[in-house]
């Protein structure tokens, strides 16, 4: 087996390779590709067995954070304390969400001002609780 193996895994493709054209094809398999059919068995399986845990990781689920709320939580988490720890706590999951363009947006103008972290934690936390942020839901048990 030379080279990085190819896996077409969707179906269209699948069936469209398959395909006899007619009834009247004949079924022969060459033996180049016998010899080969136990290997690409292999590599089909370990294929399937990839997708399978990359679809099983539930934290594949899990929305995509913009960097403004992953420097926002940095921020809480670093300066946070002037909250309390379980409203720290709080504030870190509900930023680890992807909220809409215009609350990242603000989240971002509060990154930028130039006053000290404590007072942008405070605003962060007004922030975050006038759009409603919401931690996201844990992932299922797959």
């Amino acid at each position: 087996m030379r080279g990085r193996p190819v896996v077409f895994d969707d179906t269209l493709t699948a069936l469209m390779a398959a395909d006899p054209v007619s009834e009247d094809t004949p079924r022969e398999l060459p033996a180049k590709a016998y010899d080969g059919v136990f290997d690409a068995w292999e590599i089909a399986r370990r294929h399937v067995y990839e997708e399978w845990q990359r679809l099983a990781d539930g934290t594949a689920l899990l929305p995509d954070v913009p960097k403004a709320l992953r420097d926002a939580a940095q921020l809480v988490y670093e300066h946070g304390e002037a909250l309390g720890v379980a409203d720290q706590q709080e504030r870190l999951a509900r930023l680890n969400t992807a909220p809409p363009t215009r609350t990242e947006r603000a989240i971002r103008e509060v990154l930028k001002q130039e006053v000290p972290p404590r007072e942008r934690v405070i605003a962060l936390k007004k922030l975050v609780d006038e759009a409603g942020l919401q931690a996201p839901a844990p992932p299922p048990d797959l």
